[in-house]
């Protein structure tokens, strides 16, 4: 039997000088590629940010309309968990989770994610104290919402705070929303001031309607109802206010007009006897006496207001022959 004269191969490694080579090259590519992607990253975490404060927005704006009564009557500086951050000495935010897992449903992020930036870091919440403008015969009360990003350095601005006024102001790359309650509640309050006005030309129309119905055409005759004109279709408010939509039921107000356009207190009520609010006060022959015309009806609707304020506005019926 022939014995095999291959002896068994020498393994060979790497020597020293060619791992250093390999080390060398590695290290050259890598700070190529982070050069490459640095600026990349960086354009991504701008726009998921930017992506995030609109959705933010979006959800806030959706509790905000939906909760716009109740908000109200919330303490100064709060929205709904949401409060004013506590911001250290650097200039972090404190992280607010609870607070933003309320818009879970509302938004694409959830969970803790939807309490921070697109860039990692905490969102920075400003509310504003209790605002209030004058506007259409009442006070219109609201609060800004804002939330911030403190933007690539982690750190929020000395300079980026909210104003007594509610406007906010932004320093160094902090970009942020606000939310305003403004824009909420005056449209609701022109589309409840709307449902007024039609529910008051209703009942006017319906004052001269039963006028015309008596041969004697007496204008001493309060026509707005039973107490003064034992035919009509609507009962006396003697003792109190009554809701529209129960009230007027018989004379064709429409339901969906007998409620102001808030969430909760939102039965727009109605005097026609001798009820007072403020500097109005039904006209009738219970306040007035015959000589004094023409009558009138009141209505009036809540708005809203801080906790234990009773805030309305009115319209008045007037009674046309």
């Amino acid at each position: 039997m022939l014995k095999s004269t291959l002896g068994a191969r020498r393994q060979r490694g790497f020597s020293l000088p060619e791992v250093l080579i390999a080390l060398s090259v590695i290290t050259i590519v890598s700070f190529m590629v982070i050069g490459a992607v640095g600026p990349w990253l960086g354009l991504k975490q701008n726009i998921d940010n930017d992506r995030r404060m609109q959705d933010i927005r979006q959800g806030l704006q959706a509790v905000y309309e939906t909760r716009a009564y109740e908000a109200e009557t919330l303490p100064a500086g709060q929205f709904f968990g949401l409060v004013t951050s506590t911001i250290d000495g650097a200039g972090n935010c404190n992280l607010q989770s609870s607070a933003f897992r309320q818009l879970n449903t509302l938004i694409s992020d959830a969970g803790a994610q939807a309490a921070k930036d697109g860039y990692g870091n905490a969102w920075c919440v400003f509310v504003s104290g209790q605002l209030q403008k004058p506007g259409d015969g009442t006070t219109l009360y609201y609060r800004n919402i804002s939330i911030v990003s403190a933007g690539s350095d982690s750190l929020l601005a000395p300079g980026t705070r909210m104003a007594a006024d509610g406007l906010m102001n932004y320093s160094g790359d902090d970009v942020g929303i606000t939310v305003s309650g403004y824009d909420v509640q005056y449209p609701k309050l022109k589309e409840t001031l709307r449902r007024m006005s039609r529910v008051a030309t209703s009942y006017e129309a319906y004052f001269s309607m039963r006028f015309l119905s008596y041969a004697d055409r007496d204008i001493t005759r309060d026509y707005f109802s039973q107490r003064y004109d034992a035919s009509s279709a609507v009962a006396s408010t003697e003792g109190g206010w009554a809701n529209a939509d129960a009230l007027l039921a018989n004379i064709g107000v429409s339901a969906s007009d007998a409620f102001t356009a808030w969430e909760r207190n939102n039965n727009i009520i109605v005097a026609n006897y001798d009820e007072q609010l403020g500097s109005q006060r039904v006209r009738s022959p219970a306040t007035t006496g015959t000589g004094i015309l023409p009558y009138t009806a009141i209505l009036a609707a809540r708005v809203p207001a801080p906790a234990g304020v009773d805030l309305y506005v009115t319209r008045v019926a007037v009674g046309n022959y």
